[in-house]
């Protein structure tokens, strides 16, 4: 994952998933943790001169195909749904946003 070279505020990403999803978020809105920083964007200039990268997929048509790719997988029982243990198989704390049934 290199990036599109321009951000995305938490709330347009949640607002997307959202929409693709299907359903509302549950979003407890809490304090900035230290660490937190107020804005992010990946540089992919280096990516782009060394290897001709350039985003095509629009932000949020990537996360449509993404809510599609893991329907479909989920629905074939393909992967195993634990919150907790998917990021790189290591263990996590919960996430503060569980989207309602």
């Amino acid at each position: 994952n290199l990036g599109k070279g321009s951000g995305t505020s938490l709330k347009e990403f949640i607002g997307l998933v959202e929409k693709h999803v299907g359903k509302k978020a549950n979003k407890k809105i809490l304090p900035d943790q230290p660490g937190d920083v107020p804005y992010t964007c990946a540089d992919v200039t280096k990516a782009y001169e060394l290897l001709g990268y350039k985003a095509t997929v629009p932000f949020e048509e990537g996360i449509r195909r993404t809510v599609n790719w893991y329907n479909e997988a989920y629905n074939k029982k393909q992967i195993e749904v634990c919150p907790e243990t998917q990021a790189n198989g290591l263990g996590r704390a919960p996430s503060m946003v569980e989207l309602q049934n």
